[in-house]
């Protein structure tokens, strides 16, 4: 009894870790954020799924941009559908002068700056552009965020 259970556990944990590592037709998403045709410095990029699948938990996906370029890839990729996107950036400023805090400021500016969007509301906090991804592979995604 004990050899049955212990080979039904073995079978179980394999059937597991088997499906854990398929992609689940996944795509790998990359592309360019640009801000009035400049790269974004930094920032990140949201997809926020807008009909998940059925039996498919909603997932997210999302990555750093980092001098306007950001990338989704293997089993972090994206699956075929349309996703509602969102870019999120800000910059500190200091409150006392109104320059921009850097990172070599910082540690001293701990509570001392605000933080300002760079993102217009309409790529960010309200935004409303839909990506629609076909089932590929590997797919580019670029936005050139205009400011009004």
């Amino acid at each position: 009894m004990k050899r049955i259970f212990s080979l039904l556990l073995i079978a179980c944990c394999l059937v597991l870790f088997t499906g854990c590592s398929k992609d689940e037709g996944r795509s790998n998403v990359s592309g360019t954020i640009t801000l009035n045709g400049e790269p974004l410095v930094g920032g990140y990029i949201d997809f926020i799924p807008l009909d998940p699948p059925p039996g498919v938990a909603v997932v997210t996906g999302n990555a750093t941009i980092v001098n306007g370029k950001y990338a989704i890839e293997g089993k972090l990729g994206l699956l075929p559908g349309e996703y509602k996107v969102k870019i999120m950036a800000q910059r500190r400023i200091d409150k006392k002068t109104g320059k921009d805090v850097t990172d070599e400021d910082n540690k001293e500016a701990i509570g001392t700056y605000n933080l300002v969007d760079l993102v217009p509301p309409e790529y960010g906090t309200d935004s409303e552009v839909v990506f629609k991804l076909e089932k590929k592979k590997n797919t580019v995604y670029d936005l050139d965020m205009k400011t009004k």
